[in-house]
């Protein structure tokens, strides 16, 4: 759906794009402080916008832009592949180990990823609520998670070394260009 052809509006806020916040709520002020809430904007769940981008644009320019991240813990599993991957059954096995509920345990967004080339996955995920590290870190050698548990395969190689998940290039990438001086001026 493109801007143009939506009814998106102050009046009819349900038809807008998720994350379009300025047909909503009118313009954003840069130079005042305000808050600014969106109902349609979902920060747990499949559809979150954790680990998606904050884009401030005037016009065709864009102004800045950041990484939302997660305030809540997050980690990541990496298990042998399985033939079909649930996020239903994964989210309900990390949920048991850390005994919450279902709905507080999110898939982030790009899971699963290969890895071990491709000899298995790995699932970033994140936990709404206080969990301790420790607690956390359970998940990966639980026998509860079944399938989805960690196994040496999966996260040493031949030689013993540990494999770099595929996500901290991806990071090393956002940081270089965060470190880069802006082409815009503003």
């Amino acid at each position: 759906m493109t801007l143009q052809s939506s009814s998106c509006s102050l009046q009819n806020q349900l038809s807008c794009v998720v994350g379009e916040i300025s047909l909503r709520q009118g313009n954003v002020s840069l130079t005042g402080r305000g808050v600014y809430t969106d109902s349609n904007i979902q920060l747990t769940g499949d559809h979150t916008v954790v680990h998606r981008s904050l884009v401030l644009k005037s016009g065709d320019s864009i102004l800045a832009c950041a990484e939302i991240l997660p305030e809540s813990p997050s980690a990541g599993q990496t298990f042998p592949n399985v033939s079909s991957f649930s996020r239903f059954h994964f989210r309900r096995r990390v949920a048991e180990v850390l005994k919450v509920g279902m709905a507080m345990v999110t898939i982030l967004p790009g899971s699963p990823l290969s890895a071990a080339g491709g000899k298995c996955q790995t699932v970033n995920f994140m936990v709404s609520g206080d969990v301790s590290a420790d607690l956390l870190s359970s998940v990966k050698t639980s026998e509860m998670m079944g399938p989805f548990r960690e196994s040496d395969t999966c996260t040493r190689t031949s030689a013993g070394q540990l494999l770099v998940p595929q996500i901290v290039p991806l990071f090393l990438m956002f940081a270089a260009a965060f470190l880069l001086p802006s082409a815009v001026s503003l």
